[in-house]
């Protein structure tokens, strides 16, 4: 079993790139690993605007955690409709490139 790392943001789900891991787990099981994204990096984002704007950086906030909890389900979903094994990491609001990459090591498969 080969373990694929599907990474998106809470507004684009890759339907090509799900395609692909479909054609993929019928010819070998795959577990799909989710690492879903929010689209800017609220560290860098929050201290020069929060201050001036604080409300509306908190509505953007809580609009970008609904959207990422509704592209989580959608991915759960396609993965049970195709029987496709799957994990879900989501990234925090202060995510790190480098974050992604740790992933890529994590939980090695015997056999893979």
């Amino acid at each position: 079993m080969k373990k694929i790392i599907f990474a998106c943001d809470g507004k684009n789900f890759p339907a090509g790139a799900f395609e692909f891991i479909k054609d993929l787990n019928l010819s070998e099981p795959v577990l799909l690993t989710g690492a879903f994204l929010h689209s800017l990096n609220f560290e860098e984002f929050l201290p020069g605007v929060f201050a001036m704007y604080g409300g509306a950086v908190l509505e953007f906030m809580d609009e970008e955690k609904q959207e990422l909890k509704a592209m989580i389900r959608h991915f759960e979903d396609q993965c049970q409709r195709n029987g496709i094994e799957y994990r879900v990491h989501e990234e925090s609001m202060n995510w790190n490139i480098s974050d992604l990459s740790k992933e890529t090591k994590r939980d090695r498969i015997p056999g893979s």
